[in-house]
């Protein structure tokens, strides 16, 4: 599973809309200075993780809402999906030619929607995905509990601390990361 795009609208010093394409693996955000890498960081961060305080990230030469929208792809989401921890995805979990997908969006745009037969509204708190049953965006959740932890976002910036993220637990990030690269390695003859 990784992240396929961003798409940034009027949030912070991007105005109007722009989208940013990632590779499977690790991606690198390189460019001169303020040219809006953190912003790509901060996105992300308020897409997985929501924020109480929004007026910082709206863009101020524009009184349109902003919102953060993503794309989650990757083969294994339907296997993720099965686990009846994460099977409340499962209808949200879209196909293309390519892989499965979940899109998802954040705004603090408040909407209201009809959602299983009730009244629901949709105001930035919860990160909502898209049913394509229904055509609109949804909370499946309740709570971005679950959806936080199926997604970990650790930025590494250039001011990042070695201290901060040097942690081989088989539970921290670095730790899964050197679990998942070595896999193929671990299932060779010559290791076993």
């Amino acid at each position: 599973m990784y992240f396929k795009s961003l798409t940034i609208t009027n949030f912070k010093s991007f105005k109007g809309e722009h989208q940013i394409t990632f590779s499977k693996g690790i991606n690198y955000i390189v460019g001169d200075n303020n040219c809006g890498k953190s912003t790509i960081v901060d996105a992300l961060r308020y897409l997985a993780e929501g924020t109480r305080d929004t007026s910082a990230l709206q863009n101020k030469a524009t009184s349109e809402d902003f919102s953060v929208e993503a794309i989650i792809a990757g083969n294994d989401l339907p296997q993720i999906v099965e686990d009846k921890k994460y099977s409340k995805f499962k209808n949200y979990l879209l196909a293309d030619q390519t892989e499965p997908y979940f899109r998802m969006r954040r705004s603090p745009k408040i909407e209201e929607i009809e959602q299983n037969g009730k009244k629901v509204k949709l105001d930035g708190k919860k990160v909502p995905f898209w049913n394509p049953e229904t055509q609109q965006f949804e909370n499946p959740l309740g709570i971005d509990a679950l959806f936080k932890s199926l997604v970990d976002i650790v930025p590494v910036l250039a001011d990042t601390s070695t201290s901060d993220i040097v942690d081989f637990g088989s539970t921290k990030t670095l730790g899964r990361l050197i679990a998942a690269i070595s896999q193929e390695f671990q299932d060779t003859k010559g290791w076993k």
